[in-house]
């Protein structure tokens, strides 16, 4: 089955539902959980370079609380890491999982980006297009509010 599993974490409804189904499987597969949570680089002009410095700190702070709350959520039950990034998730999450031999990235279909792609956010769909191995995007449960 699997060996590696790999679950991104922005603190979405729909990431923390990617993490219950990683979980799931890593704990009936044995397999090595890494929760990856990724601080978006946003695209600022030369007079916002402060502004952009104190926004960064605050959303790996807020990301720290994020893995945090994952790793007590998951409790003893896998053998898990958790690291922090910062740069581009879609990117960030594809270059892991090609350095680090994974054998599923398990996604929420839209986080907390700010482009939808269709039915899936844009992360979720370029992690698909573009990632070494099998991806799981965990969707929305029928009836149930939107993050």
């Amino acid at each position: 089955m699997y060996k590696r599993i790999l679950v991104g974490l922005d603190g979405s409804a729909a990431s923390l539902r990617a993490l219950d189904r990683a979980l799931a499987l890593a704990t009936a597969s044995g397999a090595q959980l890494t929760l990856l949570a990724v601080a978006e680089q946003p695209l600022v002009d030369e007079s916002s370079i402060v502004e952009l410095g104190r926004l960064r700190e605050q959303r790996k702070a807020e990301l720290s609380e994020t893995l945090a709350a994952a790793r007590e959520r998951a409790g003893s039950a896998v053998v898990l890491d958790s690291v922090l990034e910062v740069g581009a998730a879609r990117k960030v999450i594809v270059d892991f999982a090609r350095r680090n031999d994974v054998d599923l990235v398990v996604l929420g279909g839209v986080g907390h980006g700010f482009l939808n792609c269709g039915l899936l956010g844009c992360t979720a769909c370029d992690v698909v297009k573009n990632a070494p191995c099998s991806v799981l995007v965990v969707r929305d449960e029928p009836n149930q509010p939107k993050s």
